[in-house]
C-alpha cells in the first residue's frame, strides 16, 4: 500500500512541476510579445485595427473572428505595398506558441497519465503475489519465532519476547533476575 502512496506523491509532484514550468512559459511568451510588439512599433509598423463592420461582416460570413488588413503601404519602410516579408518566413502569432505549447504539455500529461497507469497494473500484480506469499511466510516466521525463543532468548527476557512477538510493547526489563 505505501507504493500506492508514493505513487500518488510523484504523480502529484509532476503535475504541480507542469503547472509550474508552463506559469514560466507563458512568462517567457509575455516578454517576447512585449519586445515583439516594441520592434514593431520602432519600425512603424501598423497595428491591426478591428471595427464594427469587420465584427458584423466576419460574424456573418463564416461565425468566426477576421482580422482586419493593415493598410496599403504599411509594411517596411521602403518596401513595395504587398510585398513579403524581408525573413521569408511568417512568423508565428502568440497565440500560435501558445497553442503550440499547451499541445506539448497535453502530450506530456498524456504520457504521464499513461505510465501511471501502466505502474498501477504492476503495483496489483505485486499486492497479489504479495498475497499469495503470505501464508507460507506468516508459517515460516512462526517457526523461526520458536527457534528464537528457544535458543537465542534468555530466560529472563523471555515475557517480554512473548508481548513483542506478540504485537504489544515490549516493557523495559527490569533488575535482571538471576
Amino acid at each position: 500500500m505505501n507504493i500506492k502512496n508514493l505513487l500518488c506523491v510523484v504523480s502529484a509532484v509532476a503535475l504541480f512541476g507542469s503547472v509550474t514550468a508552463q506559469a514560466q512559459g507563458l512568462t517567457d511568451l509575455a516578454k517576447a510579445e512585449k519586445k515583439r510588439r516594441a520592434q514593431v512599433q520602432k519600425t512603424g509598423g501598423a497595428a491591426k485595427v478591428y471595427t464594427e463592420s469587420d465584427k458584423s461582416s466576419s460574424a456573418s460570413s463564416d461565425g468566426g473572428v477576421s482580422v482586419a488588413s493593415a493598410p496599403e503601404g504599411a509594411g517596411a519602410p521602403g518596401a513595395a505595398p504587398g510585398a513579403a516579408p524581408a525573413t521569408g518566413k511568417k512568423e508565428k502569432t502568440p497565440e500560435e506558441i501558445a497553442a503550440e505549447k499547451q499541445k506539448e504539455w497535453n502530450d506530456k500529461v498524456t504520457a504521464a497519465q499513461t505510465q501511471i497507469t501502466e505502474l498501477e497494473g504492476t503495483i496489483s500484480r505485486n499486492e497479489r503475489n504479495l498475497a499469495s506469499l503470505d501464508p507460507e511466510l506468516v508459517a515460516i516466521g512462526r517457526e523461526h519465532r520458536e527457534l528464537v525463543r528457544e535458543k537465542v532468548v534468555p530466560a529472563h527476557y523471555l515475557q517480554q519476547f512473548d508481548l513483542w512477538a506478540g504485537g504489544l510493547p515490549a516493557v523495559p526489563p527490569g533488575p535482571a533476575v538471576q
